[in-house]
């Protein structure tokens, strides 16, 4: 029974991982995703041929990667300053209107994120209820 439980949890980490590394893939498409695209699908073959558990985990990948991208552009983020006058750099005394660095983007990234995580949590939930199914708080090691 020992091996069945780490055959889960290795099923949730190698999952999570797929999820996690293909989120971050789409979210740097423009840059850099296409690299970590390759590897990201290669761990999607692995996991889907040695028929791993704990599918639902990838979402929370995918959901953690969004939080995480989206916590580092909004505490990242430097407000952007220009002076109401004419000069530049602005003279002391000369007013200034200043904008927040970050936008709306990480702020949309952890909400999508959260979200993300809290469905498939909650469908991992409705599913462990369900008639057939294994209910998770039942199982006996």
């Amino acid at each position: 029974m020992l091996w069945g439980m780490q055959r889960k949890i290795a099923g949730g980490a190698l999952w999570t991982l797929t999820g996690a590394l293909l989120a971050v893939s789409v979210l740097g498409m423009a840059s850099i995703g296409f690299l970590l695209l390759i590897p990201g699908l290669g761990l999607l073959a692995i996991a889907a041929s040695l028929k791993a558990p704990g599918q639902w985990t990838a979402a929370v990948g995918a959901g953690a990667a969004f939080v995480a991208v989206g916590l580092i552009n909004a505490l990242d983020s430097t407000p952007q300053c220009t002076a109401a006058g004419t000069a530049d750099p602005p003279q002391p005394g000369i007013p200034q209107s200043c904008q927040d660095g970050g936008g709306f983007f990480g702020e949309l990234l952890i909400g999508l994120g959260v979200a993300a995580m809290l469905v498939a949590v909650a469908a991992r939930l409705w599913m462990s209820r369900r008639p057939g199914e294994p209910n998770v708080a039942n199982v006996t090691t």
